[in-house]
């Protein structure tokens, strides 16, 4: 290998750091957009409603006071429903806003496996 070629490489791989720093500081805003992000999911009878975040954390919970008629059983299933909706809905708008941040870097999603991918 001759000097111009370990020269070329070098600047290769110093362009790949920066495109590297460039990449984590976006990885922070979109930490930070999706701990902002809210959704929401309602049970079937729309007695309960969970709010989760973007990074799948549950944030509220919301419960009628005419579904503790029903009984536990029913409010529990109801509250099960709610939230797996709510987190679904959380996953989804997650790959739909790691979509629009990294455009054509495709599987760059795959590196962030926390945020799981819509059912």
């Amino acid at each position: 290998m001759d000097s111009l070629e370990m020269f070329k490489q070098i600047a290769n791989v110093a362009q790949l750091m920066k495109q590297a720093q460039a990449m984590q500081g976006r990885v922070h805003e979109i930490k930070a957009q999706l701990e902002n992000l809210r959704v929401t999911g309602t049970s079937t009878d729309g007695m309960v409603e969970v709010d989760a975040a973007g990074d799948q954390r549950i944030v509220a919970v919301r419960i009628r006071p005419e579904a503790l008629i029903a009984g536990a059983a029913a409010l529990e299933q109801q509250v099960a429903f709610a939230t797996n909706e709510a987190l679904d809905r959380a996953k989804l708008a997650a790959a739909e806003l790691m979509q629009s941040a990294t455009g054509d870097l495709s599987g760059l999603g795959d590196l962030f496996p926390q945020l799981g991918s819509p059912r």
